[in-house]
């Protein structure tokens, strides 16, 4: 699994990365409603970092922080691959945006 994460130095965390590591780790593998129950009681936020510890790749969007937050997951023991790109915007859709003209012009397109 691949995880595009353009938000990744935002996300925050009560439980340690530690303990979200070791809750990835003994997570079951069963069923999706056993895995489900197992992370419960994770926020929101700690669920899209179990998603990145879960991912075979991660790959954030460099950021104030994110070097900081990669240090952190590899500290608490992480051994997905994580790389940072740039900033994760499709280009080919600002320019059909652009060339449509502002919202409420009046114009439809039909896909």
């Amino acid at each position: 699994m691949v995880l595009v994460d353009c938000l990744f130095s935002f996300w925050r965390h009560r439980h340690s990365l530690a303990r979200l590591r070791e809750l990835c780790a003994t997570m079951p593998r069963t069923c999706l409603s056993a895995a489900r129950r197992h992370l419960s009681g994770l926020s929101p936020h700690e669920h899209v970092l179990a998603a990145h510890l879960l991912a075979d790749h991660s790959v954030v969007q460099n950021f104030p922080g994110v070097a900081r937050r990669m240090a952190a997951l590899a500290d608490a023991g992480a051994d997905c691959a994580m790389r940072l790109t740039g900033a994760v915007v499709d280009l080919d859709g600002l320019r059909e945006a652009r060339a449509e003209g502002p919202a409420g012009s009046g114009r439809t397109t039909t896909c």
